[in-house]
This record gives structure tokens, sequence and C-alpha cells, in this order.
């Protein structure tokens, strides 16, 4: 997707180029015509606990 759009002309992507080895990926419909294709894969060396969720807040 950041290819595409900095392609067209629609936006300006910041940060270091990759390999681009992300995979597996999920799909996720936009509309009934459009999936946008997210990589859903970590590597096997980047440490676990960076990659949990958030807390959720306390009311």
């Amino acid at each position: 997707m950041a290819y595409t759009l900095q392609a067209h002309g629609r936006a300006v992507v910041v940060g270091e180029t990759t390999r681009g080895g992300a995979h597996p990926t999920a799909r996720h419909p936009v509309t009934a015509h459009i999936l946008v294709t997210v990589p859903t894969a970590l590597h096997p060396a980047w440490p676990r606990e960076t990659h949990r969720p958030p807390p959720t807040a306390q009311s």
C-alpha cells in the first residue's frame, strides 16, 4: 500500500527500506471491491514483549 500511494504521488513514505520479508499477510476489506493486505508475521529474532497490545485503560 505504501509503495502504491507513493508511486501515484499520494503520499511520502518516511523510514528505512526493509527487505520486505514480512509474510504471511492478512486481508482486510475496506469496501465490497477493495481489500488492504497487511503483513502479520514476526521475525523470530524480534523480542516478543515489544509486540504486546497496550494495556487497557482502567475506569
